[in-house]
């Protein structure tokens, strides 16, 4: 009896981190009294002494998801989005204010097909599953829109200058898909599309890029699994040619009067 409760057990935890949900926060897209402006909220939040939520979402995706509302009026008045997507034990969340501190947007590495695999960064999901009747397909910016489950997603390529490349031996240097940006490098306008969840490949960690002027530039840092052997390639490498500078015997007496500075201080 025992091995089979241990079976049954082990059973319901594959299942669990097998499945694949669509939940979390609920935002509501809608249009202003005069129609021209596109706003959203959260229906679950309630106000706190009238106030509105001081939290922030990118215009465009407002936008866009508005004129996907209009588009599919015939099949819904209120699209089902949401702000966590679970598959595989895997959770990938994209959410405005999460937890109250700021927007939190996972990436996901993303089969487009005949585009290759590529990093996205996930803004929300939307929910078609119950909404498009079976067999049926509505258009909408280019796509072929079915009954399943996409994520909004800005896409990123793959930086192929090799200077960028060979900077460093843990992250890939990529750069965001956008329509514009203003004169410091920051998008204005955002190149958005709807993927199939299905089209998920893994998670990735990816960072901005600090230091550029295009805001638009990131990393993403290789997986984990590669670290090992990216650090035997190194180890094998011939070092001969690195250079390596030498201090001075100036900066070296700065160094020996700092200590000798310190040391003194604490003995006062």
């Amino acid at each position: 009896m025992e091995s089979d409760g241990a079976a049954q057990v082990d059973g319901n935890r594959h299942t669990k981190e097998s499945a694949v949900v669509t939940g979390g926060t609920r935002i509501r897209v809608f249009r202003s009294e005069d129609g021209t402006e596109a706003d959203w909220e959260f229906p679950s939040q309630k106000k706190t002494n009238g106030e509105e939520s001081e939290a922030y979402w990118d215009v465009c995706c407002q936008k866009y998801l508005n004129d996907l509302q209009d588009a599919l009026h015939k099949y819904t008045d209120q699209l089902e989005i949401r702000c966590e997507h679970r598959r595989h034990g895997q959770i990938f969340r994209a959410h405005p204010d999460f937890r109250k501190k700021g927007h939190w947007n996972d990436w996901v590495v993303l089969d487009w097909g005949a585009h290759g695999k590529l990093p996205c960064e996930i803004w929300c999901f939307v929910d078609l599953s119950e909404v498009i009747p079976d067999g049926t397909t509505v258009p909408f910016r280019g796509l072929c829109l079915e009954n399943a489950i996409y994520a909004l997603v800005e896409s990123a390529d793959y930086v192929q200058d090799e200077a960028e490349i060979a900077k460093s031996d843990f992250f890939m240097p990529i750069k965001k898909e956008v329509h514009s940006k203003d004169e410091d490098g920051n998008p204005t306008v955002r190149s958005l599309y709807l993927a199939d969840v299905e089209a998920f490949v893994e998670p990735v960690v990816v960072v901005p890029n600090v230091g550029s002027e295009d805001k638009c530039m990131y990393f993403q840092v290789k997986r984990r699994k590669t670290w090992a052997n990216e650090f035997i390639k190194w180890v094998e490498l011939p070092h001969n040619l690195d250079e390596i500078e030498d201090s001075t015997d100036e900066e070296e007496e700065e160094e020996e009067e700092v200590v000798v500075d310190e040391v003194e201080e604490e003995e006062d």
